[in-house]
């Protein structure tokens, strides 16, 4: 595979294009005839400024002479398009493909000339995989998983530096610069001098969200070579100086950030195109219709794992995205989300800042330099990632973590570790952040209960709507009151109310047997407890609900049907102290 040092040396330099005047005075040599007996006019030359890349369906690909990325349909292969392609290497036209009148002299090109030649040479290319093949400013990883920095104009690949284009199997094209790599050596002072700035803020986790904040901006520096991109979710009320660290993080990433208010998800991934790019959003407050935001968050954890995003388009042609940016969120408040988004996050609150505290003293031209010893440093530091992150995800799930708690939390250390330290974490140090970040005690696991948990729960404490003694009670008490639980309450009323809901208790018929819970698989009853959520059904057919319900363990699917309030259906059987503790019993008010 060509290095990017033999692209750069072997690239032809972007001249200033001579006059067709001057053209006109010179007489193009006679021209060969090659082996294919074509003419060498359709033959592409070696030297062409103009790069071609293959083709999909009526679309043809091309690196131009800017090195940038040109999609360029069959019909628009006409003299004006063509230039522009060639742009201020013009006068290369005038010079392979020549256009002559009968005394010898240059009158012009020949644009059929200089499309034939583009466009085989395009089919000859064979197909392009547009989506996982072209590559815009961001991190990458190569097919040997060496660490690829595309800042735009310049493409870093280890000690070698080049101009944009193809390198391998990937195309990375020329596109608006990002801030560089420090050029000089690098050392741990600028981490720990970014750390010591961070813990000015007033942190829920003063021992550990500087560090998981330090952590992202390393991981968002290299986001797209990441098997695992971390969100941040930094929150706090007016007055903890949220704005003012936003401004470090802006003043840190420059244009390597793509900063965005009130936006969309489809802005998003226009925005981002096939950059790699790290995304910050302010002030994504919870709204009435939570449905926009729900699809940022959306993307965002698409974008943790890597995962393709399919869209179609009005020429009936479905389009594929892949966002592979690390996401950075605050807000004073968090919007409602799922817990498998919760779990893709680190949620770094901040309290109200001291009184006598004095603003922190921001000089731009100081991050901007820490910010490219950070590219240098993770470069530098790239070959021992693997290890650091293998085992600091060994420590998390020994604390509790699951797999993707792990992922999570285990990159934003590893990352971490690479901008502080110089080698593989201490057994010690491992234990440390184990016990600091112990999964039963963070806030991002209060919300990580299983979907049949939290299901079973949205029915237990919906609010029925039956009175009794001019009030209305929970589900989950009629179903305690059915169950014999409540002494002296008669259980025959609370029967009739829970059939009613498509629920019904089975109680021991001989004594030593365990009481039952009956919740049918469609009712209308439980479809309008269940509308409007995850677990809901459409008419006529079975609820989700069933799925989350015998997940429940001891669940068990009825062979046969029962009767629910006069309405027969099958069922779902669960033993009743799966979700109601044995001990829980209570008088009726």
């Amino acid at each position: 595979m060509s290095t990017i040092r033999e692209i750069a040396e072997s690239a032809q330099p972007i001249a200033a294009a001579e006059t067709p005047a001057t053209e006109k005075k010179k007489k193009p040599a006679k021209k060969k005839t090659s082996s294919s007996s074509q003419p060498d006019a359709v033959q592409l030359p070696e030297d062409c400024p103009v790069v071609p890349l293959g083709i999909n369906g009526d679309t043809y690909y091309y690196i131009d002479a800017s090195r940038q990325l040109r999609e360029i349909s069959a019909e628009k292969h006409s003299r004006l398009g063509l230039l522009a392609l060639f742009n201020q290497r013009s006068e290369y036209l005038w010079n392979t493909w020549p256009r002559q009148n009968d005394q010898g002299a240059v009158t012009g090109w020949r644009p059929e000339l200089v499309a034939e030649a583009l466009m085989g040479a395009c089919a000859r290319e064979g197909l392009l995989d547009v989506d996982n093949r072209v590559r815009g400013p961001g991190a990458w990883a190569d097919d040997d998983g060496q660490l690829v920095l595309h800042c735009g104009d310049v493409i870093y690949d280890g000690a070698d530096a080049g101009n944009p284009g193809r390198i391998g199997r990937y195309i990375y094209h020329a596109a608006h610069t990002i801030p560089h790599p420090y050029q000089g050596k690098t050392d741990t002072a600028a981490a720990d001098e970014l750390r010591m700035l961070f813990c000015t803020w007033e942190w829920a986790r003063p021992q550990v969200d500087p560090f998981l904040l330090l952590g992202w901006i390393g991981a968002s520096m290299i986001g797209g070579a990441l098997k695992w991109r971390p969100m941040v979710w930094i929150t706090g009320d007016r007055g903890t100086g949220k704005s003012t660290l936003q401004e470090v993080i802006n003043h840190l990433h420059g244009d390597g950030l793509l900063q965005v208010a009130d936006p969309t998800a489809a802005g998003l991934w226009q925005r981002a195109k096939r950059a790699s790019l790290p995304i910050a959003i302010d002030e994504l407050e919870p709204e009435g219709d939570s449905r926009k935001n729900a699809n940022i968050i959306k993307l965002a954890r698409l974008a943790a794992s890597g995962a393709s995003m399919v869209r179609g388009g009005s020429d009936h042609k479905g389009t594929t995205f892949t966002v592979r940016s690390c996401f950075l969120f605050s807000s004073v408040l968090i919007p409602p989300m799922q817990p498998a988004e919760i779990s893709r996050m680190a949620i770094l609150s901040l309290n109200e800042l001291r009184a006598d505290a004095k603003p922190p003293h921001l000089e731009p031209k100081k991050l901007a330099e820490i910010s490219a010893i950070f590219r240098k440093r993770m470069m530098e530091q790239w070959p021992r990632l693997a290890d650091t992150l293998d085992a600091y995800r060994g420590a998390l799930q020994a604390a509790g973590h699951t797999s993707r708690g792990a992922d999570q939390f285990g990159t934003l250390l590893a990352c971490m570790d690479l901008l502080l330290y110089d080698d593989i974490p201490s057994a010690n140090a491992l234990a440390g952040w184990g016990e600091k970040l112990k999964w039963s005690t963070l806030a991002e696991a209060e919300n990580a209960t299983s979907d049949s948990e939290r299901c079973i729960s949205h029915l237990l404490s919906s609010i029925c709507d039956t009175y009794k003694d001019g009030k209305r009670r929970t589900v989950g008490s009629w179903i305690e009151q059915a169950a014999d639980r409540w002494k002296g309450a008669d259980f025959t009323e609370a029967d009739k109310v829970l059939g009613a809901m498509g629920i019904r208790v089975q109680r021991p018929r001989v004594h030593g047997q365990p009481t039952e819970l009956l919740i049918a698989n469609a009712h209308q009853g439980l479809a309008h407890i269940y509308r409007d959520t995850v677990w809901a059904s459409l008419p006529g057919s079975s609820g989700v609900w069933v799925q989350s319900i015998r997940r429940v363990p001891g669940a068990e699917a009825s062979k046969s049907s029962t009767n629910f309030g006069g309405a027969p259906s099958r069922y779902t059987r669960l033993p009743l102290d799966a979700i109601l503790p044995p001990n829980g019993k209570e008088g009726a008010e």
